[in-house]
């Protein structure tokens, strides 16, 4: 079963990038940017004719374990506490508006407010299917699956501006989805990676050479566009 989502969650991931939430490249080459949620200055993937950097001003918002017990999990979400949902870097108001929406109602494990944002903001949520996503997202919960604790481990982790082209511009979790190259990720996000996802996806995301895993992307006006 693992190794079947696996292989899905590669194809699917594939199908992403190469268009599947309607943004394909047309080989002009696209500009991602990482934000580290630190106070240094950030690290720049573009090509070499108009790199830039967005300088980092803020913390990154710490989750940590709930210290009180519960008898019944809610969700996979469920005793992850965020202690600080504020913007990371120099996110747009907009972007860390809806980066703190997501966070409150994934970690509060509130489906039919995930849901509502979801429907609101067209967000692509599946390959497939016609369930709604407060619905899909449940089922899977029931099923062993995590995506609400996904969505607030991923939104923790450092982002990245990924430029596309044409006027289309995301902030992305995690920043590895936004670089041209998986050779590219730091030591550190490879760690991140696996202390989240596991070893064996990341030793499978190394062998496809490059990140299929959950990813989440808001545009520059505010708009959840995928997960």
């Amino acid at each position: 079963m693992k190794s079947m989502l696996r292989f899905a969650l590669m194809i699917c991931g594939l199908a992403f990038v190469l268009g599947a939430c309607g943004f394909l490249d047309d080989g002009t080459g696209g500009e991602s940017t990482i934000i580290t949620p630190t106070e240094s200055s950030v690290v720049t993937i573009k090509e070499p004719d108009s790199a830039t950097t967005i300088a980092s001003t803020s913390t990154t918002p710490t989750i940590a374990a709930s210290s009180t017990p519960t008898e019944t999990a809610l969700c996979s979400a469920d005793g992850l506490v965020v202690a600080d949902p504020q913007p990371q870097g120099d996110l747009p108001a907009e972007v860390a508006a809806m980066r703190t929406e997501i966070l409150e109602a994934a970690s509060s494990c509130d489906f039919d407010r995930i849901g509502v944002l979801a429907a609101a903001n067209s967000t692509a949520y599946s390959f497939g299917g016609d369930s709604e996503p407060f619905r899909f997202w449940r089922d899977a919960e029931e099923n062993g699956q995590a995506p609400l604790a996904t969505m607030v481990q991923l939104l923790n982790l450092e982002p990245a501006r990924y430029d596309v082209g044409e006027g289309d511009v995301f902030y992305v979790w995690p920043a590895v989805f936004a670089l041209p190259n998986w050779s590219d990720a730091t030591e550190e996000q490879r760690q991140e990676l696996a202390d989240l996802f596991g070893a064996d996806e990341l030793a499978a995301w190394d062998s496809f050479g490059g990140y299929v895993g959950y990813r989440l992307g808001i545009t520059t006006d505010g708009r959840w566009t995928f997960f």
